[in-house]
């Protein structure tokens, strides 16, 4: 029988005192030679910009690897995958770009044989010819401190991710330099406000990759006026920004601005900028590049998201509409496209309601009408014009992406119009698209997917896949990039952008009743409040269906109410409802069975 610590059974014999002053030698050796290496590595990184490489291809990750703090791996092996459209067959390649699971690329452009990507606020990288990512030390100016120091950030009814930093548009400016144009939002501290700015930095291209000349951004214009923080609904609709730049000449810059939910409904009557020429919200300005001045080259837009001059001068504009008034619109200056006037769609709600300004609901008349509207509406994105050689019968196609379609749409175009619209499902919502000097399309989702697309016929012998490197050492998204991640934190700041304005969740009255524990409770039941007459004589108790028709006015039963229709998405009315269903009550608000 043994006797002892049985851990011990195992163990390694104890080296010998010789054997023990041979190995301390020799690591005392080994530490110097490392020592050595190192200082010499770190002066050759030094003279040779060595060393962010290093920390991105080597060090993060092996350290990744080591602690195995984070189980995403540095290299991707991206495979393509084939799909059978009705002219193309194409190759599709999806590519990681963040090294978090949060949707935080908006928006791409090219430099040289590198696709460039920034995030909603403005974080650079980029992936090179050699399918390598590396972070990009250049951040888009957005007044993000001066927000964070004001209560603004602070107030339930602002959400941040409304901040955003919309489009790249890279430019050639010589040999391997480029002016990097980007439009985004920043916040304004004086005023407190946002404006819509385009501004640019300058970038070059070579062997080691994107160099950024300077890390400051020059203002190229700042649009009319600075955006005011509204009073009903959200703070900021930057969702509504639209905000795309194109190239019009030399010269010239072409910019789209949405309306930022200034029309006169989810705005003040005396607020609505589509139509009003003092304004650049709605529109679409010519801008000076020189000058740095602009003026209004057509109006009437919602929010578009689309911006493109094609090979034959023709300008392209698509915009997110109303419910079912998404629309795809050939530019002319001084064109007027409607919005607020007029639009194939409708208000949200459900069932949808009339649009209340449009004097023929589905017509537009007297201002010009889209080439191509969808119905029901896939949150129109970017349009591209394919290149030829690479998709050959697409020659007279237009691409266009859409958000909540989760599809890419091939437009067939003849001379001014738009005959069909075939829809390619890519299963992603996608947020920006460019096409490739090479020929590929190159896409960025909401997911933080970038994929490439490429003709199958073309590349019938090449690799089937390829490698990626470089995820680990990417900069994660900021904290503030992250969407909200559950239904009480969605439901909660849904319910403060709707409803905080009139109602609380305290058992305090203000213009409406409290709502904590309404569900389950009598109609028009809370002691003392001042109900109008069609609710105080109502039956029965709130339940979800109830709560919803009254919110859309369709329950006949609560007709005469004074309060107005509310337009809700279903998942912005599921969150307000989740979030009052976690509602304590109080002693004038029974709790719901």
């Amino acid at each position: 029988m043994s006797g002892g610590n049985e851990d011990q059974a195992d163990a390694p014999a104890a080296p010998r005192p010789r054997r023990r002053m041979f190995l301390a030698v020799l690591a005392a050796l080994g530490v110097a030679a490392v020592l050595v290496a190192a200082l010499a590595a770190g002066y050759w990184g030094g003279q040779h910009d060595a060393l962010p490489k290093i920390q991105s291809r080597i060090i993060a990750p092996m350290l990744n690897r080591v602690t195995g703090a984070d189980e995403l791996q540095d290299a991707q092996t991206i495979s393509w995958e084939t799909m059978h459209t009705h002219l193309h067959t194409l190759d599709i390649a999806r590519i990681t770009l963040s090294p978090r699971a949060t949707p935080a690329i908006w928006a791409l452009a090219q430099a040289g044989d590198n696709i460039l990507f920034v995030s909603r606020l403005g974080q650079f990288g980029y992936l090179d010819a050699a399918n390598h990512l590396t972070t990009l030390d250049l951040k888009v100016d957005m007044g993000l401190e001066a927000l964070r120091r004001s209560g603004l950030y602070d107030d339930p009814i602002f959400q941040l991710s409304e901040v955003r930093t919309f489009d790249l548009l890279s430019v050639p400016s010589g040999a391997n330099s480029y002016d990097l144009y980007a439009s985004h939002h920043r916040f304004e501290e004086a005023g407190r406000c946002f404006q819509m700015v385009v501004s640019r930095t300058r970038i070059e291209t070579g062997p080691d990759g994107v160099r950024v000349v300077s890390p400051a951004w020059e203002d190229i214009y700042v649009a009319r006026p600075c955006i005011p923080i509204k009073n009903i609904g959200m703070r900021l609709a930057g969702h509504e920004g639209g905000g795309r730049l194109a190239l019009l000449n030399a010269e010239t810059l072409l910019f789209s601005i949405g309306t930022h939910q200034f029309d006169g409904i989810t705005s003040p009557p005396d607020q609505v900028y589509g139509q009003d020429s003092e304004t650049d919200l709605g529109k679409i300005i010519e801008i000076s590049i020189r000058n740095h001045t602009g003026r209004i080259f057509a109006r009437g837009m919602r929010n578009p998201q689309g911006l493109l001059i094609d090979s034959g001068g023709r300008i392209w504009e698509t915009e997110h509409g109303p419910k079912g008034g998404d629309e795809v619109n050939l530019i002319r200056r001084g064109g007027n496209y409607g919005w607020p006037t007029v639009t194939y769609g409708l208000e949200y709600g459900s069932p949808p309601l009339p649009w209340p300004y449009s004097p023929h609901q589905g017509r537009q008349d007297g201002f010009d009408t889209p080439r191509f509207a969808f119905v029901p509406s896939i949150g129109a994105s970017n349009i591209i014009e394919p290149n030829d050689a690479e998709f050959p019968d697409w020659s007279t196609h237009l691409l266009m992406a859409s958000l909540h379609g989760n599809t890419l749409f091939a437009l067939k175009t003849e001379g001014d119009a738009i005959t069909y619209a075939e829809p390619i499902a890519m299963g992603e919502r996608m947020r920006d698209m460019i096409s490739l000097s090479d020929g590929r399309i190159a896409i960025v989702t909401d997911s933080a997917k970038l994929i490439l697309i490429r003709n199958a016929d073309r590349h019938e012998g090449d690799p089937r896949s390829f490698v990626v490197t470089g995820l680990t050492g990417l900069a994660p998204p900021q904290p503030d990039e992250a969407m909200p991640t559950t239904p009480e934190i969605y439901g909660n700041r849904m319910f403060f952008y709707y409803c905080g304005n009139c109602h609380t969740t305290t058992g305090e009255a203000k213009a409406g009743p409290p709502l904590n524990g309404v569900l389950g409770r009598e109609i028009g039941s809370v002691e003392g409040y001042p109900y109008s007459d069609a609710l105080a004589g109502a039956s029965g108790r709130w339940t979800r269906t109830r709560l919803r028709a009254f919110l859309n006015h369709s329950d006949a039963r609560l007709g005469g109410t004074t309060m107005p229709p509310v337009s809700l998405y279903d998942d912005e009315f599921n969150g307000i409802f989740h979030y009052l269903r976690t509602t304590q009550a109080t002693p004038t608000t029974p709790a719901a069975p």
